[in-house]
């Protein structure tokens, strides 16, 4: 029999697959008719409240439907974002935290450049993870606002603006442009001024250049020579003492600038080195620390306490494993969000078995992912975090420690340990794929038209074994391909036959276990 002909007598598409090319969401034609509609039990618990961003912690296996998730996701947040709500209370930010090979590589450079995930993801700590999800964030505004032109000068308070060109400095992703282009476009849209380092800078300047140390030596050389004449000395100020007087003044003349500058590169170069998983050339060195030099070294120097220690409330991450300068730096950033008409900030953490450095290393997944599961970035205010994990590191997180569970505080979360859909489920699933690939979707046929009609009672409770969307679909590919090499075009079926059936799910479970052994 010809597929096409199975297909147009139960009203589908002749050129309609409702059941292939469904090992990938983003590849998948159908799923992208049915993204609104078509989703997992769980979805409510997941999602949320669009408004305001919350966490979520889904483990599911392979081919469980965790990308669609992602993608339902981003998604429903547009949907948001474009309605009366975001008008109203604030738009959400949503940033995929799922391609980590760059993040990876940067950082296995500084490590020394051996591949040893082991070594990499114990090294890698909360920090690492907030520099990796400041830059996505940060590139992402960054470029937004580039791409719209739109003026910011009125939005943004001074320190607003004084914080966004900071954290443009240290956290824009090169790779989209040169840092000084999108430096100087952003500036432009910002008005960030630096007025006072304007000033101080040319103050220096003038103070090294127009000639007052070179003043103030004579002057003090007239009445020293005074001095001497009044107080019965011979002679005059040898020329090697004058000399000396003159370079004297110069260098005090020179100094204080040449001091400011040093300052100000040393903290420069401290607040670069402190961030590891950011790939940056020599270039890109350059062009951040002379855009930092714009900055005072007050303004890059945390501010000391009442007892005269200083602390880094700024949040200048200049200790690269302090996490509180993180934390102080993700509020800035979120308190820029909040002028410019966001009321808050949604991570969406996938595909964490896919880097090169773990190629599916269950204990190098965890390793890497552990440090990001503690509840005092989970309950930061209005972020919001949504883990979609390999299932298998349900069992290492199961394993840890009380201490562990006490800082992750799971019962937070919104935790679904397996996403399993039920038989009914999948049965739902396939029916809604099946109109989606119908020429008229009220008359679409069921998944039970295509079996025996014996089989439409126990579909549900056959189903229930499959468990994944993908099993489901690998298993209807293989029972529809088995019926039609089984019947010719002369003497056709319509229905799958029970036997047929049960050969499939035998072959399909097979290749199943094969695949994920």
């Amino acid at each position: 029999m010809d597929i096409n002909d199975f297909y147009r007598h139960h009203g589908l598409r002749a050129d309609s697959r409702p059941f292939d090319n469904s090992d990938d969401a983003k590849q998948d034609t159908v799923f992208e008719n049915i993204i609104e509609t078509s989703r997992h039990p769980d979805w409510n618990k997941f999602l949320g409240s669009p408004g305001k961003p919350s966490t979520a912690l889904i483990f599911g296996g392979k081919g469980s439907g965790k990308t669609a998730l992602r993608l339902q996701m981003r998604r429903e947040m547009e949907k948001y974002n474009a309605g009366e709500g975001a008008r109203k209370n604030g738009r959400v930010m949503v940033v995929d935290y799922a391609d980590f090979n760059p993040f990876h590589s940067a950082f296995l450079k500084r490590l020394g450049g051996q591949p040893r995930p082991a070594e990499t993801f114990a090294n890698w700590g909360m920090a690492d993870h907030l520099d990796a999800i400041l830059s996505l964030a940060v590139t992402k505004y960054v470029t937004e606002a580039l791409e719209a032109g739109v003026s910011l000068k009125r939005k943004l308070s001074p320190s607003g603006k004084r914080n966004l060109m900071f954290l443009d400095i240290v956290y824009d992703n090169p790779a989209f442009a040169g840092r000084l282009p999108r430096w100087r476009g952003l500036n432009q849209l910002v008005g960030f001024t630096g007025v006072a380092t304007y000033f101080q800078r040319h103050w220096d300047a003038l103070f090294r250049l127009g000639g007052l140390p070179i003043g103030v030596c004579e002057i003090l050389g007239a009445l020293l020579a005074a001095a001497a004449g009044y107080g019965g000395l011979t002679g005059e100020l040898s020329p090697a003492l004058s000399s000396y007087l003159a370079a004297g003044f110069l260098l005090l003349g020179f100094a204080p600038g040449a001091i400011k500058r040093l300052r100000r590169n040393r903290l420069g170069r401290k607040i670069l080195d402190a961030i590891w998983v950011l790939p940056a050339d020599d270039n890109d060195r350059r062009a951040s620390m002379s855009l930092l030099r714009r900055f005072l070294p007050a303004e890059l120097e945390p501010p000391p306490r009442e007892n005269g220690k200083k602390e880094r409330r700024d949040g200048l991450p200049a200790n690269g494993g302090i996490v509180n300068d993180r934390f102080a730096l993700l509020d800035k950033f979120q308190d820029i969000l909040a002028q410019t008409g966001y009321s808050g900030l949604l991570v969406i953490v996938d595909q964490v078995d896919e880097p090169t450095l773990i190629q599916g290393d269950n204990k190098a997944m965890w390793t890497f992912i552990r440090s990001l599961l503690d509840n005092q970035l989970l309950q930061h205010h209005d972020l919001g975090f949504k883990f979609l994990l390999p299932v298998e590191l349900y069992r290492h997180m199961d394993k840890e420690d009380n201490a562990f569970k006490a800082r992750a505080r799971l019962d937070k979360q919104n935790l679904v340990k397996s996403l399993d859909w039920s038989g009914s489920a999948l049965i739902d699933l396939a029916n809604r794929r099946l109109s989606a690939c119908a020429e008229n979707p009220e008359k679409a046929p069921r998944v039970a038209d295509l079996m025996a009609e014996e089989l439409g009672p126990r579909l549900a409770r056959e189903f229930n074994d499959l468990r994944l969307p993908r099993s489901l679909f690998q298993f209807l590919d293989i029972a529809i391909k088995k019926h039609l090499g089984k019947y010719s075009s002369e003497n056709p079926s319509w229905r799958i036959s029970e036997t047929l059936f049960e050969v499939a799910k035998s072959e399909s479970a097979a290749l199943w276990s094969a695949m994920n052994s």
